[in-house]
């Protein structure tokens, strides 16, 4: 059993308890008397608080995803990241998740980096101690690194390496919920090193298409941007201008996204 997985096992395993003691130990001890006592009304009217409860969180959750989704759209029409930063300080709150500093120093870096303010996110990458964390958490600061060698030092083949050892690191089972998307996100991360690096091939771009309708939004802008280069390099000017356009409408002040050039090689 990789690390990783023991990793996500004690996270589920956390919710589990949480929603066995919050949910299914107290419906299930009020089924168990119902039934003890014959009382089919009452059987009933369990049944459907429960069929409500559990409708309602998922709603629930949807929600918030897509308030959330929303909320990041009009926040990278700021012209400075100030705004995307502090949602990440209130939505990553060090000591009520696992390695909630490490996620938020990651966001945080993320911010800068797509506003080209590269000081700042090595600032925070730097703030956090990225040793003895588990694999996939350690494979944030690498993916981050990544984006600075291809925004900011230009370092291609570098960042490719960086992007490939951090997708390994958090190589993690299907089974687990999210595991698709966070393939997905790492996956994004080489490809564009790959279009960089000119060892772009035709299922990169077909790669890269599918993580750019699959991820949420901040992962589509890294997956257009490469795109974008991609089809530039190959001369299909207008895919390119299409990306470049959902570039500029969805994150018009994030200057590391801007006018992308072909690779240098």
């Amino acid at each position: 059993m990789t690390r990783n997985t023991v990793y996500l096992l004690g996270l589920w395993c956390v919710v589990g308890l949480l929603f066995l003691g919050v949910l299914v130990i107290p419906i299930g001890l009020g089924i168990g008397v119902a039934l003890w006592d014959g009382d089919t009304k009452m059987l009933t009217e369990i049944s459907a608080i429960m069929a409500v409860t559990i409708l309602f969180t998922a709603a629930l959750f949807i929600g918030i995803r897509t308030y959330q989704a929303r909320r990041i759209r009009r926040l990278l029409q700021s012209p400075s990241p100030d705004s995307l930063l502090a949602f990440c300080r209130r939505s990553l709150r060090p000591g009520l998740i696992p390695n909630g500093d490490a996620l938020l120093a990651h966001g945080c870096a993320n911010g800068c980096i797509l506003y080209g303010q590269f000081a700042d996110a090595r600032s925070y990458l730097r703030s956090v101690d990225w040793e003895h964390r588990p694999p996939l958490i350690a494979a944030l600061r690498q993916a981050a690194d990544a984006l600075l060698c291809y925004f900011d030092t230009r370092e291609f083949d570098r960042g490719l390496a960086i992007a490939r050892s951090a997708q390994q690191q958090a190589s993690v089972t299907s089974a687990f919920p999210g595991a698709g998307m966070s393939k997905a996100a790492f996956a994004a991360h080489v490809q564009t090193g790959e279009v960089l690096t000119g060892q772009c091939t035709s299922s990169t771009i077909d790669a890269l298409e599918k993580q750019f309708r699959q991820l949420p939004l901040l992962g589509k802008l890294l997956a257009a941007w490469a795109l974008t280069q991609a089809y530039r390099n190959s001369g299909d000017t207008q895919r390119a201008n299409e990306k470049e356009r959902f570039l500029r409408e969805s994150a018009p002040h994030c200057h590391a996204l801007q006018f992308p050039s072909a690779h240098m090689n």
